[in-house]
């Protein structure tokens, strides 16, 4: 018989999740102050925003990507994801079933975009204009946005451009959606990264979203420079997390997080203790 053990997470975070470092926009008290900027049916941005896609040197926020994604959503084929990408703090995504485009802030001042156009079952594709990887905040929320039965999660990194300098990643990140819902794979075009922010202001203002400038075209196929998997576990279909136990079924050996499944004291304190989850009891 296998015997119940309590685990602790195998490995810890490649870095410190801090929900606090997402760009948020102007909320509460401050947007009182704030005056609107665009104001449509989908989106109402504030002259905080203007200022942002205005200064060289600021990350964009919440409220930009937000109001780009329901932009992206209603002109162009592609309907599915695009959602709020504060959503994430909590992994309160709903669940895509279908083929989807999302951006998705790592917890650390950096967006990114994901999709599932074109994947294999359980395979997401990563956009990323500065990392061959993804953080924990990412892994977490992609399983959350899968919400798969399988056993893992594979990560398909796609060769795109490197930005230059730090604060342009949501550009790039608002850059590769667009192409990909207009059948484009974003890795065949070297951007031109000084007109970025010029061009996206000028979306925002006439409403209507279109490809980001060009330098040149690199290549027509799409290539995969690496790959990751995203191990998921329990009834929640989540990774590990960090300090918080799991516990293992003695039938089907299944991990699961002690907080998403009643596991009885004896079993917490006693390492020998046979323990059944809800599918094998």
């Amino acid at each position: 018989m296998f015997k119940l053990r309590q685990k602790v997470s195998k490995k810890p975070p490649s870095e410190p999740i801090d929900v606090e470092s997402l760009q948020l926009s102007s909320k509460g008290q401050q947007a009182k102050a704030d005056k609107t900027w665009i104001h449509t049916e989908l989106y109402c941005l504030l002259q905080s925003d203007r200022d942002i896609l205005l200064n060289p040197a600021a990350w964009l926020n919440d409220n930009i990507v937000s109001a780009v994604q329901k932009l992206l959503k209603q002109q162009l084929p592609i309907r599915n994801g695009f959602q709020d990408p504060c959503c994430g703090l909590t992994y309160a995504f709903e669940i895509m079933s279908d083929e989807f485009i999302q951006v998705l802030h790592n917890g650390h001042d950096h967006w990114l975009t994901i999709s599932t156009i074109g994947a294999a079952k359980d395979e997401v594709f990563v956009f990323d204009s500065m990392y061959a990887s993804v953080s924990t905040k990412v892994k977490h929320q992609i399983a959350a946005l899968l919400a798969t039965q399988t056993k893992a999660i594979k990560l398909s990194f796609v060769d795109v451009q490197k930005q230059s300098g730090g604060y342009d990643c949501g550009l790039f990140a608002l850059a590769f959606a667009t192409a990909l819902v207009n059948g484009i794979n974003p890795g065949r075009f070297l951007y031109d990264q000084r007109n970025m922010r010029k061009h996206l202001l000028e979306c925002l203002r006439n409403k209507k979203m279109e490809l980001f400038p060009v330098l040149k075209t690199r290549r027509a196929e799409m290539k995969i420079k690496c790959e990751d998997f995203i191990e998921v576990y329990c009834k929640c279909r989540m990774p590990e997390i960090v300090g918080v136990d799991m516990v293992q079924c003695g039938k089907c050996s299944e991990w699961f997080h002690v907080h998403c499944v009643p596991v009885p004291s004896e079993v917490m304190e006693e390492s020998n203790v046979d323990w059944f989850c809800y599918l094998c009891v």
